[in-house]
């Protein structure tokens, strides 16, 4: 019965997590730790008034047998004026199914517009993947679906990274790719995928808070990720600085593909001063997610939980 049990649970994290397959695939990563991090998920987003170190991890559906896991070292530097490089080690995980490792180093320009709050930004990155697939681990419904290799894969690959960033007074929106050999390809293959994400964003009391960065201004930011593998993903996510250095967010992910994807996620950060001036901060902090809109999944795990600690100073 124990195995029966087991087995029943092994075969329902394979299947839900199709789209977590390639999304460890193409490092189209999920995390609720928005803020800081989003520059992983657009180049563009680079563009910042502080340098940056940054430790991140995330524990997917614990509860379940070789759960996804996803470790993350990143950092970003105004190298000069208006132009900023910036970089990541990151390590996704699958259980001994799948693994991927991606080494990334970016890159983006700012162009100032009419005002220090409107301009317009360009970034790129360069990516090294390393991808390890065991056929031997998987269990797989329809074993002619075409959305997996049939083999056990063991491979290193090159590809870039695209994005755009626009910021206007209270408005903000980006565009991004994680992967321009999935965008280009006519005929794509594991581990290529067209991914597009799409992000529009709105600032609150912008007009009050002109001295400070869009990442501590309490805003409400809404992501469209298109997946070729897994199709739409809608996030919406409102975070509320009740100061420069404290904020609370809440939101939800609706994935179209049934209610597989769907919960409501909730996030705390903390940025503690550790020098008199204030421009130097620690950042700490703590996220969650439950699967409350899939009762199978949600009565199977006992959510999702994101660690996160970092170093910022003002330029």
């Amino acid at each position: 019965m124990k195995k029966s049990f087991i087995n029943i649970r092994f075969s329902l994290v394979l299947f839900i997590t199709t789209s977590s397959f390639f999304q460890l695939a193409q490092d189209n990563y999920l995390f609720n730790q928005f803020t800081p991090l989003d520059f992983q998920i657009n180049p563009a987003k680079l563009v910042n008034n502080k340098n940056g170190a940054y430790l991140f991890f995330r524990n997917q559906w614990i509860g379940f047998s070789n759960n996804p896991n996803f470790y993350s070292v990143s950092g970003h530097y105004n190298l000069k004026n208006n132009f900023f490089v910036g970089g990541s080690i990151n390590k996704n995980t699958f259980g001994k199914s799948l693994e991927n490792n991606v080494i990334q180093a970016s890159a983006a320009w700012r162009g100032k517009l009419s005002e220090a709050n409107h301009f317009i930004s360009f970034g790129i990155g360069l990516k090294y993947l390393s991808t390890n697939y065991n056929m031997q681990n998987v269990f797989i419904f329809d074993e002619n679906d075409p959305e997996f290799p049939v083999n056990s894969y063991l491979k290193n690959n090159i590809d870039f990274s695209l994005g755009t960033f626009y910021n206007y007074k209270f408005i903000k929106f980006g565009l991004s790719s994680p992967s321009f050999k999935g965008l280009v390809s006519k005929n794509n293959i594991f581990p290529y995928n067209k991914i597009i994400n799409t992000e529009i964003g709105f600032l609150i009391n912008r007009k009050e808070n002109k001295t400070k960065y869009h990442d501590e201004i309490t805003q409400i930011n809404f992501r469209l990720r298109y997946d070729q593998a897994s199709l739409f993903q809608i996030e919406a996510v409102f975070d509320y600085f009740a100061s420069i250095n404290y904020a609370l967010g809440f939101g939800f992910r609706y994935d179209k593909r049934e209610n597989i994807g769907n919960s409501i996620l909730f996030h705390l950060l903390f940025k503690i001063p550790s020098a008199p001036s204030g421009k130097n901060k620690c950042l700490f902090a703590f996220g969650s997610e439950f699967n409350i809109f899939n009762k199978l999944l949600h009565n199977n795990n006992y959510g999702t939980y994101e660690g996160f600690a970092g170093y910022q100073n003002e330029n």
